[in-house]
């Protein structure tokens, strides 16, 4: 028999007195790593300190000027969003004709104007990357409208859960603008039974001396029957009791990357622009004297100060690229200057390509290690992003996380139709499609020409031609 999941009041007042949990601290600590990456939040906070490599002024300029590197995981990832434009799936509303149109017009909009698919790719999929122990929380507002929230890590005290199922959930606390709670804390609990305010503040003992105290505030019955929240996380860590982002085993490879880039970066400044020459020229302003003279009332009439200029030594100190360069004619017998006045040191380019081409192999083994194959580019009809050499691994991994996201559609439909027919039985049926359009319509057209000229089956000709219009 299942047994509801009910925290009695005493058991909560003991985990608000606990702190937020040892669970959550871990998943907050990860996220803002993973965030750091895909969104160049605070990325100067986690550059490496590179001891005896390097200056207290180079470090100061690595920070100054760190780029991020959301636009490499903006290519890594790109193959997710095959994920809602896969072809196949459906979705089974369950429900007479009338109604679903009923349904679907008041789910044309969950938040930010988005249907539920839209939503998901749009809003969820990027905290499913970067804080897969956050949750998908569905509410219901004073007005009995439903809501769907992301609710992060930084916003979860504690919850227990089983898999993917929250079966009890207490949120972060938070304070009111009114004067007479300044000093009061609000956690809001969810278990399977009820939804309850508890208040963390100071109270009246029967002496009359203020004491810290938790206590229940107010209570609602929990309309669903269970918590209405699901855990985004599908890649469970075998050490430590949290869900893994799906670049996990990227992230040390990204450390470094953030590193080498930093590393380059400066590198860059320093050493990778030409160094430009040339022969000492008279200064302009004193004509080679290193003195200028400034009438006055003394018996010459005048008195000689150091040119501000050149600084008193009557060699120019900067030069204009429309500058003329004046040669001394050479007189017999001597060799001519020119061209010999003015030239340039070439900067060191073995090193900028060195690190140039240690960037892009990282880039590359970062994409086989998501993806488990590498990708090409080239030809004249290649697509920026090329192509994948094999295809089998990369619709393996998009098939394990289309599941997911086809696991949070059903869950958010669910919640929503539950509170618009205010009919807590009733469930429907998701599922995502897994035709993967991965090769473009040019590469599927060829293998269509040369499948017609082959002894080929009529069913895999009309196959690939029909993966061609989709392409």
């Amino acid at each position: 028999l299942y047994t509801l999941m009910i925290l009695e009041s005493p058991e909560v007042v003991k985990l608000i007195e606990k702190g937020v949990s040892k669970q959550m601290i871990l998943a907050r600590k990860k996220a803002l790593k993973v965030n750091m990456h895909i969104t160049g939040r605070n990325v100067t906070d986690y550059l490496e300190d590179l001891d005896n490599y390097e200056t207290r002024g180079q470090k100061i300029l690595r920070e100054k000027l760190g780029k991020d590197i959301r636009s490499l995981f903006s290519f890594i990832l790109r193959p997710l969003d095959k994920i809602f434009t896969a072809k196949g799936g459906s979705v089974h509303y369950n429900l007479p004709e009338n109604t679903i149109e009923v349904v679907k017009s008041r789910l044309s909009n969950i938040g930010d104007g988005l249907d539920i698919k839209k939503w998901l790719k749009k809003v969820a999929k990027k905290h499913y990357i970067i804080d897969p122990n956050g949750v998908i929380f569905m509410d219901i507002d004073p007005f009995g409208k439903v809501e769907t929230h992301i609710v992060t890590t930084q916003n979860i005290f504690w919850y227990e859960s089983k898999g993917n199922v929250v079966e009890a959930i207490i949120f972060a606390p938070y304070k009111t603008d009114k004067e007479e709670d300044r000093d009061k804390e609000f956690f809001r609990v969810i278990d399977q039974k009820s939804d309850r305010i508890f208040v963390r503040g100071l109270t009246k003992d029967n002496e009359g001396r203020e004491i810290q105290s938790i206590y229940e505030q107010d209570i609602l019955e929990n309309f669903f029957g269970y918590v209405p929240a699901m855990i985004m996380g599908d890649e469970k860590n075998p050490n430590e009791d949290v869900y893994e982002s799906i670049i996990s085993d990227l992230i040390s490879d990204a450390d470094e990357m953030l590193r080498d880039i930093s590393v380059k970066t400066v590198h860059k400044l320093a050493h990778a622009y030409p160094k430009y020459w040339s022969m000492e020229q008279a200064c302009t302003k004193c004509e080679g004297e290193g003195t200028i003279k400034i009438s006055d009332d003394s018996e010459l009439g005048y008195s000689e100060t150091a040119c501000a200029s050149c600084g008193g030594d009557g060699v120019k100190k900067k030069a204009s690229p429309s500058d003329e360069i004046i040669v001394r004619n050479p007189i017999e017998g001597e060799k001519s200057a020119a061209p010999h006045v003015a030239g340039f040191v070439s900067p060191d380019l073995a090193t900028m390509e060195f690190y140039e081409k240690s960037i892009e192999r990282a880039k590359n083994s970062m994409f086989q290690a998501m993806w488990g194959t590498t990708y090409e580019q080239g030809g004249k009809r290649e697509t920026a992003t090329g192509r994948f050499l094999d295809a089998q691994p990369v619709q393996d991994r998009l098939k394990d996380t289309s599941e997911t996201f086809s696991k949070f559609h059903k869950f958010i439909l669910d919640c929503s139709v539950k509170v618009i027919l205010n009919d807590k039985r009733y469930q429907s049926s998701v599922s995502y499609g897994q035709r993967y359009i991965l090769e473009g319509p040019d590469d599927i057209l060829d293998k269509y020409m040369e499948a017609s000229r082959e002894n080929v089956s009529e069913l895999g000709i009309i196959d690939l031609r029909n993966r061609y219009f989709e392409a």
